[in-house]
């Protein structure tokens, strides 16, 4: 039988060490953007199923009552946050909606600002959600997410979610 020096206790080597954490950062590199880009895209969808809630609210409102509500807690239905004072906004951490008196609209806004800059509303004469980009990355959003751009001749960037 040999005898044991001591020398070898069975332990990684530094450079074995330093192989697996360089592995792992770029698993983390590559796996962190796609991460962001998956929790954008669900706050998106929240945001369009929140706008969508608000303008069904408001038709079945205007079917019964013959006029358009001109705040939040007359509808019979909210999607989830806290309305704010004046009952004419509801938002929580995720996005704000804004109901705007003048044309019936919901504009609503993702939070925390993801640098998009987009509006996501639903004109009363239309059931289709429409993306307003206000910058070339909201552009990019709002294509990146099914938007078919609209020349609607609003003056700004609108795209249709079909």
């Amino acid at each position: 039988m040999k005898k044991d020096s001591g020398r070898n206790l069975g332990g990684f080597t530094l450079i074995e060490l330093l192989v697996v954490v360089l592995i792992i950062g770029i698993l983390s590199a590559v796996a962190l953007p796609q991460y962001t880009k998956s929790v954008q895209k669900s706050r998106f969808v929240q945001l369009q199923l929140a706008t969508r809630t608000l303008y069904d609210a408001q038709k079945r409102y205007y079917m019964a009552n013959g006029e358009y509500a001109t705040t939040l807690d007359v509808l019979d239905v909210l999607p989830a946050g806290e309305i704010s004072e004046n009952k004419d906004s509801i938002g929580n951490e995720k996005y704000s909606c804004r109901f705007n008196n003048g044309t019936k609209e919901f504009l609503c806004v993702l939070l925390p600002e993801i640098g998009a800059q987009i509006v996501i509303y639903v004109p009363r004469d239309s059931y289709q959600p429409k993306c307003r980009a206000i910058s070339d990355e909201g552009k990019k959003f709002c294509l990146t997410y099914g938007g078919v751009l609209d020349s609607s001749g609003t003056g700004y960037t609108d795209y249709t979610f079909k």
